[in-house]
């Protein structure tokens, strides 16, 4: 619903019914109903490859849907307060849908709609239209290798076990013949989509462009790309399952520091990031491990960590592998890169009640982003990330490339829609209508007003404001 939302805000703020501060919130939940029920009636539309909206869910719902429904979904796109998005993966629930359907106000027609397929029309189209637009890609999985000659890994069955030995990857010498792999997702917690080594198809996913930066790079090296708006939520959950203790650690940005308008500090002020290991602040000068954790208790350190908005105290969330209880904490000494794309970190465990040293230690190599899923930040430590301004990925364009040549589909839709005069609140009322979910889903953007307030850079995210939600 985000490219329905976004030209919605548009089009109010042209006719004078928004202000630029405003915007609506459109349920996502409706729209997911709405679309099932549709495709109940008419099953053979939405019998679309690598989907399941044929049959009663609305996992991997194309964008294109929108197109092929235009008629009847331009009388039936509901504000969030009708019914928000249910965490638990009900797509069919929305109590009370038929009612607010029967008094909605809100509507709108598909006056354009096509399909671009490469970088360059895709760049045009977004500095002609200006609005947003659907897009969707292929989602695939990347996988990092130790080799079994490691000693990391070279007692494991995996290597021990001819029978289990997986070949090493062909583009990258290895040191022998069978490697350890450690499956993982296709996007960092710095919001930037990745890949490494062979691409492996997993689903499909449907996002939002909303911009493009030619000159940044990502932590893996790739320059330029799209920026995408996601609805994914940030931090560190369990519903997933994946190599390191069945949980899956994501992270975005705004949209300015995509566009290269803000520091990496102003940042964090904003959307903090505090779950990404790579903005965690390493400490332990000394040479003793008491003399490390007096470093890192020390106000030095945690001063500033503080004025950074850095987390640099951390707690521990797997019992298998460090303490849990809230009177042991953790810190950052140092993390070293190893091997494919992997990250040694070593950590200092330190008694609260005493503030004495109990060990020094390293963990297992690991992707840097899945030692989220060992230590967090205490709660204090845990700046948010502010809805309103982050949710923002970048998609490099050699990776777009690659993906289509490998699975095909990434390709974005570029709607134009049109909303009827009285679909404002604020514009010419239907008096047959009610206007009450209307008003309850519009929101003002949220004032950003952080300290200390002396970084360079502080004035210019002031002054151009907030990345506006899409």
């Amino acid at each position: 619903v985000g490219i329905i939302e976004h030209q919605y805000r548009l089009q109010g703020m042209q006719r004078g019914y928004f202000s630029p501060d405003s915007y609506l919130r459109l349920s996502e939940q409706a729209y997911g109903n709405s679309i099932l029920n549709l495709c109940a009636q008419h099953h053979n539309r939405c019998l679309l490859p690598g989907d399941n909206v044929g049959f009663n869910s609305t996992e991997g719902g194309e964008a294109t849907l929108l197109w092929t429904f235009a008629k009847e979904l331009g009388n039936m796109i509901l504000p969030d307060s009708v019914c928000p998005y249910i965490q638990d993966r009900d797509d069919s629930s929305c109590p009370g849908i038929d009612d607010a359907l029967a008094k909605n106000p809100v509507s709108f027609t598909v006056t354009d709609y096509r399909n671009l397929f490469d970088v360059e029309s895709i760049k045009v189209a977004l500095n002609q239209k200006k609005y947003s637009m659907a897009f969707s890609i292929a989602v695939h999985t990347i996988a990092n290798y130790l080799p079994c000659t490691d000693p990391f890994v070279k007692t494991d069955p995996r290597c021990t076990d001819p029978t289990q030995c997986t070949p090493c990857p062909i583009d990258t010498p290895f040191p022998s013949a069978c490697c350890v792999k450690y499956d993982g997702q296709m996007y960092n917690m710095e919001g930037e989509f990745r890949k490494r080594h062979q691409l492996n198809l997993e689903a499909g996913h449907a996002l939002m462009v909303v911009g493009y930066n030619d000159e940044y790079v990502t932590k893996d090296g790739m320059k330029g790309g799209f920026i995408l708006r996601n609805t994914w939520k940030d931090g560190v959950y369990s519903f997933a399952t994946d190599e390191f203790h069945q949980k899956k650690a994501r992270g975005s940005h705004s949209l300015g520091y995509f566009m290269g308008e803000v520091s990496e500090v102003v940042e964090r002020m904003y959307c903090g990031n505090a779950f990404n290991p790579r903005n965690w602040l390493s400490c332990g000068q000394g040479s003793t491990i008491n003399d490390k954790a007096k470093d890192c208790l020390g106000n030095q350190v945690q001063s500033s960590a503080k004025a950074n908005y850095q987390p640099v105290t951390l707690s521990c969330t797997d019992a298998n592998t460090c303490n849990t209880t809230a009177t042991n904490v953790y810190f950052t000494l140092n993390t070293t890169a190893y091997g494919d794309g992997f990250t040694i970190g070593c950590y200092l465990q330190v008694d609260t009640v005493t503030n004495t040293a109990v060990r020094d230690f390293c963990l297992f190599p690991r992707p840097v982003d899945d030692l989220a899923t060992t230590f967090i930040p205490v709660t204090s430590q845990q700046y948010p990330n502010l809805d309103d301004s982050c949710g923002f990925y970048f998609f490099p364009y050699d990776l777009f490339r690659e993906s289509r040549a490998t699975f095909g589909g990434g390709f974005v839709s570029d709607y134009q829609l049109a909303f009827a005069p009285s679909s404002f609140s604020s514009g010419p009322r239907d008096l047959l209508k009610s206007y009450n979910f209307v008003s309850n889903s519009t929101y003002t953007q949220s004032s950003f007003n952080p300290t200390p307030n002396y970084y360079p850079d502080y004035k210019l995210a002031r002054a151009r404001g907030l990345p506006k939600k899409i």
